[in-house]
């Protein structure tokens, strides 16, 4: 979970953490000569990484997938193939995901991002505060017994 916390974050500061001064700086780390940051070829292969990971999380964190099956079975019950077609479906629940996650992501973006922003709180902080809204949407479409804590004594 801490994980999809991070990516979350991740992709959303990107674009602000890097530095001004440097083109090709990433993730607000330098890549200028002498600097004690990651090298270029780090960042790339940390980005290519989150970018690797994003579909998952969009799977895992977000109706889409739920979305996907209804909109197939829907189809299969109007007796249509391939009409319409895959690309039509992936894209209408896309569409419909980010309608859907649209007040949960405003929220995160109010209580997370902007408090980090203003240099009130730290990256550690902005995380916590920014998973309060995602995990309260999360809790409402799981199980009850998913919700129910696992005991540690089990191997």
């Amino acid at each position: 979970m801490r994980i999809l916390r991070f990516l979350a974050l991740a992709a959303a500061a990107a674009p602000a953490l890097a530095v001004p001064n440097e083109p090709f700086s990433l993730l607000g780390i330098s890549a200028g000569k002498g600097a004690s940051g990651l090298s270029m070829p780090m960042q790339v292969l940390i980005s290519l990484t989150l970018l690797t990971l994003l579909p998952g999380a969009i799977m895992a964190m977000t109706p889409f997938l739920r979305i996907t099956v209804v909109l197939h079975f829907l189809r299969q019950a109007l007796g249509t193939q391939t009409v319409p077609s895959n690309q039509v479906l992936i894209g209408l629940a896309l569409f419909l995901t980010i309608v859907i996650m649209q007040p949960v992501a405003a929220d995160m973006y109010r209580q997370g991002w902007e408090p980090l922003e203003a240099g009130q709180i730290t990256a550690q902080q902005a995380m916590d505060q920014a998973a309060v809204p995602l995990r309260a949407f999360m809790v409402r479409f799981a199980r009850e017994k998913r919700r129910a804590p696992v005991p540690r004594d089990r191997p």
